[in-house]
């Protein structure tokens, strides 16, 4: 019997958006989102973009029907370039699919190995997906805003680096009110 499994590969160093010629084409890698794709989708494929979009060129060919291919395919086509997707499978059965759809571009990378320049890309990345996804919210898109409780017995880690996005926290313990009345 064969299992298949989604695979989101974890780099310490964080996710790669980077740029590599060959001859007359370009090819631009984004991947490595270690399962923060979702939420960083608009983000890093618009740095993914940001690489080509003034190269003179109005084609591209995207390898991959995930939701990086995908967000990085309309940010092309809303510039006005040609896009044709190629990939292995369908949409259904990519692994963005089954992905859940939170925001929170935690465990995308480790703070202690990842390099000062990948700090600022993922700081980037999450300004403009968190954006984008702010302006989804309604029935038209299907984003919402939801509350999210975690129950442990430590107190809870500060968000850090994704401090902002997060205005609005409340922390619950022994002897408060009750948030089921």
């Amino acid at each position: 019997m064969t299992q298949v499994v989604g695979h989101r590969p974890y780099r310490p160093a964080g996710f790669v958006v980077r740029k590599e010629a060959f001859a007359n084409k370009t090819l631009v890698h984004n991947y490595g989102h270690g399962g923060g794709g979702i939420s960083l989708s608009w983000g890093s494929s618009a740095l993914a973009v940001d690489q080509v979009i003034y190269s003179g060129h109005k084609q591209a060919a995207i390898i991959g029907g995930g939701i990086m291919g995908l967000t990085t395919a309309r940010l092309l086509q809303e510039a006005g370039w040609q896009v044709t997707i190629y990939s292995k499978s369908v949409a259904r059965h990519t692994t963005s699919h089954v992905a859940g759809g939170e925001w929170g571009p935690f465990s995308v990378h480790d703070p202690l190995v990842s390099s000062p320049a990948f700090k600022r890309q993922i700081q980037t990345a999450a300004k403009i997906a968190h954006q984008t996804f702010s302006s989804m919210v309604g029935e038209h898109y299907g984003v919402s805003w939801t509350e999210l409780y975690s129950m442990s017995k430590k107190p809870p880690e500060p968000h850090g680096e994704f401090d902002q996005f997060y205005p609005f926290k409340q922390q619950y313990g022994p002897g408060s009110a009750s948030l089921c009345q």
